[in-house]
């Protein structure tokens, strides 16, 4: 296998409230990148399998992950598969402490990462929650009321070299960003579901600068159209390379982006400007 490259497939979805109609979905258009463009990666954005999330889904949703590891197996592909709500109370069992009093009602906005053996080989809950009034459609978003915080950031270690993962909203923190990339990632995934209005204004600009701030390839899968509760979804699946330019889009509607990402230019860039030799840090 040459390390040195992988071919990534960014799928964009209009999700709706069916898990098993998204399931599907998203099982055909994998294979379809698998078998047409030669993917070894499938990103999925977030709320692949149920937009918007409901409680009353949450049984369905148990039962999607046992069908990814045997698509990943199967067809030798790695997966980060966007967002899989999982209950905090879940946590709490295995012995973590998590999950406890007004938590335990609540999911975790979680992120597996599935390798082509069908392993889940790397978990990474939310950090940054949505709790934020978008003044160009006059609504609320406050994603505190149904998700829990994760507690930390993640970074997998794959056969092509280290990966940085991040959701949506954690865009916008780019702390978060350079402290993955003290890791050396060469990409970073981000499964969104960005609204219409913000991803207008800020899309583009925040996956720029993501990877400029940090010479990474950032690979962004997101949602498309308007969901059942009435709010509008941004689109333009993207692929970014480390010094910012836009390798692949996606304007609207469903489908998928793919790019031959070279795996050792982020070094190459490192080297020729050595911005973590450079950084000004603060505080104690």
């Amino acid at each position: 296998m040459n390390h040195a490259e992988v071919t990534v497939a960014c799928l964009q979805l209009d999700s709706g409230p069916s898990v098993s109609e998204n399931l599907e979905k998203i099982l055909r258009l994998s294979k379809q990148a698998i078998d047409q463009e030669q993917a070894q990666w499938i990103v999925l954005p977030e709320n692949a399998f149920c937009h918007p999330y409901e409680q009353n889904q949450q049984a369905a949703l148990n039962g999607v992950l046992p069908v990814l590891q045997t698509f990943c197996r199967e067809n030798t592909v790695w997966l980060f598969a966007g967002t899989i709500p999982l209950p905090v109370n879940e946590k709490a069992n295995d012995g973590s402490g998590a999950g406890l009093n007004d938590r335990s009602e609540k999911v975790y906005s979680t992120l597996h990462v599935i390798n082509d053996r069908g392993e889940v080989v790397a978990v990474y809950h939310k950090l940054h929650l949505f709790d934020v009034h978008v003044a160009g459609e006059g609504v609320d978003y406050r994603e505190s009321d149904t998700f829990a915080a994760g507690e930390k950031p993640v970074v997998v270690d794959t056969p092509w070299g280290k990966v940085g993962l991040a959701i949506c909203y954690d865009l916008r923190f780019p702390e978060l960003f350079l402290s993955m990339e003290k890791e050396q990632p060469f990409a970073f995934v981000v499964p969104s579901a960005f609204t219409l209005h913000t991803g207008q204004r800020h899309w583009h600009t925040l996956l720029k600068a993501r990877a400029i701030d940090t010479f990474t390839w950032v690979l962004a899968a997101d949602q498309t159209g308007m969901k059942a509760n009435g709010r509008a979804t941004f689109g333009h699946t993207a692929i970014v390379s480390p010094d910012g330019a836009l390798m692949a889009e996606l304007p609207t509607g469903e489908g998928y982006v793919t790019q031959r990402v070279n795996t050792q230019l982020p070094e190459k860039l490192r080297n020729h400007i050595p911005l973590r030799e450079h950084r000004i840090t603060t505080g104690p």
